[in-house]
């Protein structure tokens, strides 16, 4: 499904959407802002993928999280200043 041209406003890089398989689009009734995707990679891995940053009540747009891997350097610095 192509979303380019039914948003409001313009995606930035560290955005990342997502699709719920059932509803054919976003949900607001079940989801908590700083709800996570998991996504499986093909050799059976799981990581956390998409964190949800805010909410569009619009059925016929997908959700729209930050992309989790576009702030991967960030996390990483912060987990590894919190261990020391």
């Amino acid at each position: 499904m192509s979303v380019r041209g039914k948003f409001p406003f313009a995606l930035a890089p560290s955005d990342v959407c997502f699709v719920q398989q059932f509803s054919g689009g976003n949900t607001c009734d079940d989801t908590v802002i700083g709800g996570g995707v998991v996504c499986s990679a093909p050799d059976g891995t799981s990581s956390l993928c998409g964190i949800q940053t805010f909410r569009l009540c619009d059925f016929s747009l997908p959700k729209i999280m930050a992309n989790v891997r576009f702030f991967r350097d960030v996390i990483q610095d912060y987990i590894n200043e919190v261990n020391k």
